[in-house]
């Protein structure tokens, strides 16, 4: 199983609130697209700050520079806007974007459901990716936008 097939799978089975977002969720959503790695959001509370490093760093065994922040996971706060990666053997794994408890719910009501190995993961709906990535606007980004827009027009 793939690195982040795996770690899809243990996210489903946690108790972290999240969503996929980026390449990751491009790929669920059936766009014909390459990842390595997995873009997803978690709302910026204490709970799930915890369960984050929980997960991540002592279940997966991933690495993060940032492991120092894990203790202050009572100033969750201090850390939203942020993103948080996690490597294996130096290859970014997984890297987690802490936002707004409000924000993220909202956000939340925008994603779907899809299916992955028997189970249903929640990822951003396309138009809502397609906004994230015109907002950035790397080259990369702007070819994500294309096939977003050819998917897009024939649904």
């Amino acid at each position: 199983m793939q690195s982040w097939q795996k770690l899809l799978k243990n996210l489903i089975f946690s108790e972290l609130e999240f969503f996929l977002v980026g390449g990751a969720g491009l790929v669920l959503h059936g766009l014909p697209r390459t990842t390595l790695d997995a873009d997803i959001y978690i709302p910026a509370n204490s709970k799930n700050f915890k369960i984050m490093f929980e997960l991540l760093c002592d279940d997966l065994s991933l690495s993060s520079s940032q492991l120092l922040f894990r203790e202050h996971y009572n100033q969750v706060q201090l850390f939203e806007g942020q993103w948080f990666s996690f490597a294996n053997d130096d290859i970014d794994i997984v890297d987690v974007y802490l936002e707004q408890p409000n924000s993220f719910y909202q956000m939340l009501a925008k994603c779907v459901d899809i299916q992955f190995m028997d189970n249903k993961v929640k990822v951003l709906s396309l138009e809502e990716i397609k906004k994230m990535k015109e907002e950035v606007g790397r080259p990369l980004d702007l070819a994500d936008i294309a096939l977003i827009n050819e998917i897009l027009e024939t649904v």
